[in-house]
């Protein structure tokens, strides 16, 4: 994949309740885009993105991962995230990298505990978002009743932007409110344009005046246009929309389905350019210089800077850190300062990662996403810097582990493999800790509840050949 300028990259977080179809989501705009020949499956275990064998025998997503993808000239990062709360901790790595999210909220569940859970941390992080309304297609879909728990329990502020002609296995169109527009799906998911249908027509008026009234609400002079006038252009529209997300004064609101031909991903493709920020949207970030607050540039002509907010150590390849570079360039045979260890690192080489898929780069640009391999004394959370640069920026914020339970090695004289063990995973997970109560001298692991437990025992048996008993 070709090297992209900061203003086309587009750095999105893909974040739900568990099972809301987001991985699959990712999957169609992968697939739709060109990025993978077939969609994969979470439930068939051959998804591009939930790989790793946890993921593929509990059917889930556990592991943030990262599918990139091209659309008219411009760059999809898309970082996809768990769904489960014990891995939330993931979510909240992702969304300290990215401009803007994707929540998706299923048309047959509608929200969840899950999704008020994940869009707190969008607000939390002052984040832009779009709203996808998901599995349009399944048999209890409900369009208006699921936006209606979106405007009371996410946001008044969320706005439909398409409506969904039909429901349930009848859905087959979308009435774009932007263009006034309807359009009609086939089986292979080429959509016809078409007239509004008739019983319709209100709806999309109540829309239409919301919408536009959203898109005038930053300009005066489109204000008074669209008062006098009642019409605005297209342009105009989506320039205000633009403003708008940037601002989070209104979220788009889309309604899709990823089987078949994929009814409205390709309108979904078009909100993704044309409304969310580009990875250049921040000329500043608040760094942190001892105690004192400073500015630090992005952009690239600045000083190297970057963010590591995922360790992966994948087998037969080695440990990669996950990165986000804000400014400047990192390069592969360069030195590079790890500001908050004070050590320098060797970044012998760099990938792009495509989920389970990685391509050698030369250099990761600045507001791209990119990973190097065998960074010696970097962690989750590092800042990376040029020569120089003597401020971090501010820590991930990693949940506390809320539950606990004692371990024994199930072979005597594997207390410190499952030490080792429990401590390398941890470079890859920063949301538990292990340690000896002072007392009964007994290992405590200590971690986000019972799947987390179960993950992490998984994964030290499997990886380490240690297996212990609770």
């Amino acid at each position: 994949m070709k090297s992209y300028a900061p203003e086309h990259i587009r750095n999105i977080a893909l974040v739900s309740h568990q099972g809301a179809g987001k991985t699959t989501l990712a999957e169609a705009v992968l697939f739709k885009t060109g990025a993978i020949g077939r969609m994969g499956s979470v439930d068939e275990g051959t998804s591009n993105l939930d790989y790793h064998q946890s993921e593929i025998e509990h059917k889930t997503s556990i592991f943030t991962a990262i599918g990139s993808c091209e659309y008219e000239e411009t760059k999809f990062n898309l970082v996809d995230t768990p769904g489960f709360e014990d891995f939330r901790g993931e979510a909240i790595a992702a969304l300290s990298v990215v401009e803007s999210a994707m929540v998706s909220v299923r048309a047959d569940g509608g929200v969840e505990v899950g999704t008020e859970a994940v869009w707190q941390l969008v607000e939390d992080n002052d984040l832009p978002a779009i709203i996808v309304v998901t599995k349009m297609d399944k048999e209890h879909a409900n369009f208006e009743q699921v936006y209606a728990q979106i405007r009371e329990r996410l946001s008044a502020k969320a706005i439909p932007v398409q409506l969904p002609i039909g429901e349930g296995e009848n859905f087959h169109g979308l009435v774009d409110v932007a263009l006034g527009k309807a359009f009609l799906y086939d089986a292979s998911g080429k959509a016809t344009e078409a007239e509004i249908p008739e019983e319709m027509r209100e709806a999309y008026e109540e829309a239409r005046e919301e919408l536009f009234n959203a898109a005038a609400e930053h300009d005066d002079a489109l204000v008074e246009k669209f008062l006098e006038e009642g019409e605005l252009s297209y342009e105009e529209i989506t320039r205000g929309i633009q403003i708008g997300v940037r601002d989070r004064t209104f979220f788009p609101v889309c309604a899709v389905s990823t089987t078949g031909g994929g009814v409205g991903m390709r309108p979904l493709l078009h909100c993704i350019k044309e409304y969310l920020p580009a990875s250049n949207v921040r000329e500043t970030l608040t760094g942190l210089k001892g105690e004192e607050l400073v500015e630090l540039k992005t952009g690239t002509e600045a000083p190297t800077l970057a963010r590591v907010f995922k360790i992966s150590i994948e087998k037969d390849a080695g440990e990669f850190s996950l990165m986000r570079c804000y400014a400047g360039s990192v390069e592969a045979g360069s030195e590079i300062q790890n500001v908050s260890q004070e050590k320098t690192e060797r970044v012998s080489q760099l990938f792009s990662l495509e989920g389970k898929n990685r391509e050698k780069i030369e250099r990761i640009t600045a507001g791209d996403l990119g990973a190097a391999v065998k960074l010696k004394d970097t962690h989750c959370g590092d800042t990376l810097g040029a020569r120089g640069v003597d401020a971090t920026l501010p820590k991930i914020a990693y949940p506390v582990p809320n539950s606990r339970v004692t371990l024994r090695p199930a072979k005597d004289g594997d207390d410190d493999k499952v030490a080792q063990g429990l401590h390398r995973l941890h470079e890859e997970d920063p949301t538990f800790l292990v340690h000896n109560d002072p007392e009964t001298h007994e290992m405590v692991l200590e971690g986000m509840g019972e799947m987390h437990f179960e993950i992490i025992l998984e994964r030290l048996a499997r990886r380490y050949s240690v297996e212990v008993t609770r």
